[in-house]
């Protein structure tokens, strides 16, 4: 190729990339001169059209400068000041917590934990030549430690293990494999927020049920329906990657496991112990103000320091603790070397966009509910539940899912008592089935997180792989909800 001819391209390539970057400045600013429609305000329809632009940004342009763009446009809209707007992206206790876990996680790539615990998953004969029981292991791995340690730091921890088991095969970045994998954890990790009905965003939802409705939830009611429901959706998701998506395990299930199984990163030295028995007194930190009694000095002392707080008690100790003369984390090495700060960005934006859009100042909460309410009626029982459990998983993917899940509750509990609904089976429904969002950046922090891994995914593979397996799981998890919700409220 000539210079011309390189140089022509390149600037062919300028041109449509500033094209793009126009498309997105005009959805921002010009979407809010749009007349208003149901309950949408003037200042809805500003944030509809961030919202928007936001969305061709992140897919057709990168992840900081859609971000930077909408920030300027939230500021000009009138809806927070920058100041405000930076505390809220910036200053939550979820990007605070995501950053300070990066180096827990790099630290635990440093020493050699993850290669033993990928060795230690490799060696485990039955999953040898069961590529497809392993791929579901991988996704309930996720799921079991978001509830110990939260979703983020579960996904974070699974994925640098994908990584390994992909390097350790063969496979690269964006191999579909690998992709989807990657996708499935992040569901994973959005379910394991709703397993116990007394925290987190469980409890949250639950709450907001009794306020409408009057009744309680019957706690183990409430975990005999999410916890089958769960692993019901991530059997689902592995028979979509097998027989609609038909991806290719052969690198894992060919494999001579003596190839891919590396003896001596199968013995710990003591750095390595050390690390993963202060990893695990961390999740037991996590975990033990949702065991204990409230009232419980343990209990309020680690409810008073927070999650990240605890992690931040974590740097101190292993600061303090050498071996061989060197700390067991070097902190500013370790987020210099592994914080991605992409992710970091678009998490505490999502967070923020998120909580206006579900605002009752914009009326784009209260324009669903009212376009909803009418087809509600009139076509029977089945079809009612059929109906809210659909928006819900559907809605919820263009919209942050904890205020959608409210929204169709509020739907059912005004109008369950007309069709004879089963209104705690929907409301349960809604509740787990709201976390089934992950097919855009909107959708959820979680999601937020998936389409910021830019390293390993591709947003075009995250549209088609989560909107196919969405659109899949979507009538499978209604007639779960019909059926098992049926036997347990």
């Amino acid at each position: 190729m000539s210079g011309n001819t390189k140089q022509k391209n390149l600037n062919q390539g300028y041109t449509v990339y500033l094209g793009k970057v126009a498309v997105m400045i005009a959805l921002m600013f010009g979407v809010g001169f749009l007349p208003v429609f149901g309950q949408m305000t003037e200042l809805g329809m500003k944030v509809l059209g961030v919202f928007i632009g936001l969305l061709f940004g992140w897919s057709c342009i990168g992840v900081v400068l859609p971000c930077f763009v909408g920030f300027i446009a939230l500021s000009l809209s009138g809806i927070a000041t920058p100041s405000a707007l930076t505390t809220g992206c910036f200053g939550s206790e979820v990007v605070i917590l995501l950053v300070a876990m990066y180096a827990i996680i790099d630290v635990m790539n440093q020493s050699g934990v993850n290669d033993f615990l990928v060795n230690w998953l490799l060696s485990r004969k039955i999953l040898q030549g069961r590529p497809w029981l392993f791929s579901f292991i991988i996704i309930l791995a996720c799921y079991v430690s978001g509830v110990i340690i939260g979703g983020f730091a579960a996904m974070l921890l699974i994925w640098s293990i994908i990584y390994k088991i992909a390097e350790i095969t063969g496979m690269k970045a964006f191999d579909p494999y690998p992709t989807c994998l990657i996708i499935g954890t992040t569901l994973a990790g959005a379910m394991s927020a709703v397993v116990f009905p007394f925290l987190g965003t469980a409890l949250f939802l639950c709450s907001a049920f009794s306020a409408m409705s009057g009744f309680s939830i019957d706690y183990a009611q409430f975990m005999g329906f999410v916890v089958p429901g769960a692993l019901f959706t991530f059997a689902a998701y592995i028979l979509v990657m097998r027989f609609i998506f038909r991806i290719d395990v052969s690198a894992i299930k060919n494999a001579d496991i003596n190839t891919l199984v590396n003896e001596d990163k199968l013995h710990t030295n003591l750095r390595q112990k050390l690390v993963l028995v202060l990893f695990v007194i961390l999740m037991v930190m996590m975990l033990l103000p949702s065991i204990l009694p409230a009232e419980s000095l343990l209990c309020v002392v680690l409810n008073s320091i927070s999650n990240t707080g605890k992690v931040l008690l974590l740097y101190a100790v292993m600061s303090v603790i050498r071996i061989e003369g060197k700390p067991l984390i070097d902190v500013g090495k370790a987020l210099k070397n592994s914080v991605a700060w992409e992710m970091v960005i678009m998490v505490g934006f999502i967070s923020q966009l998120a909580t206006f859009i579900s605002s009752d100042a914009c009326g784009i909460k209260g324009s669903l509910a009212e376009a909803i309410s009418p087809l509600a009626l009139g076509h029977g029982t089945v079809f009612f539940t059929i109906m809210v459990l659909f928006l819900c998983m559907a809605v919820t993917n263009f919209m942050n899912n904890g205020p959608v899940a409210i929204i169709m509750m509020s739907v059912a509990v005004s109008m369950s008592g007309t069709v004879g609904a089963n209104l705690m089976a929907i409301c349960a429904g809604c509740i787990l089935f709201s976390q089934l969002a992950y097919a855009t950046p909107i959708a959820s922090p979680f999601s937020a997180m998936l389409f910021s891994n830019k390293d390993w995914i591709r947003p075009k593979d995250v549209y088609l792989y989560g909107g196919i397996s969405t659109c899949i799981l979507i009538p499978l998890c209604i007639l779960f909800t019909v059926l098992w919700g049926s036997v347990i409220f």
